[in-house]
């Protein structure tokens, strides 16, 4: 077993190590992960955006100030609760999104040309298997 954990690792650090996954890691950190969330998901409150990416409150803050600086967000007091701010996308904040989501379907398209449909089965079963262990490490863990 030890000899498939070895090579399972290898591989995990070959894919880590790739440049363009470089592509797909921005839509998990920074700024690029703020505005995707904004895009995807019903919460636009920085706080509740920032504790899902699991970004801290100052790292947060920071990216919000970059983001505004770049006119890809725009901020507005929410009418509920004055203490929350609203996190908006403007139109260069969406177009920003929409043309790197683009990008990423199209390496994963190129990526999909070469597997059979039965490969692409085993691996989208594979990585659902993979989830939902993790899952369950995550639900353990924090009990």
């Amino acid at each position: 077993m030890q000899n498939h954990e070895n090579k399972f690792i290898k591989t995990l650090l070959e894919i880590y190590n790739l440049e363009i996954i470089n592509e797909f890691m921005k839509f998990l950190q920074g700024e690029l992960a703020v505005l995707f969330a904004l895009k995807h998901n019903q919460d636009n409150h920085a706080s509740k955006i920032g504790k899902h990416l699991n970004i801290t409150k100052s790292r947060m803050s920071s990216i919000i100030k970059s983001l505004i600086r770049k006119n890809l967000i725009s901020v507005d007091v929410d009418q509920n609760d004055k203490r929350l701010n609203n996190l908006i996308l403007t139109s260069k904040g969406f177009d920003l999104i929409n043309a790197s989501e683009l990008r990423t379907q199209l390496i994963l398209k190129e990526f999909f040309t070469h597997m059979t449909k039965d490969e692409i089965d085993t691996l989208t079963s594979l990585l659902g298997k993979v989830t939902s262990f993790m899952k369950g490490v995550e639900q353990n863990g924090n009990d």
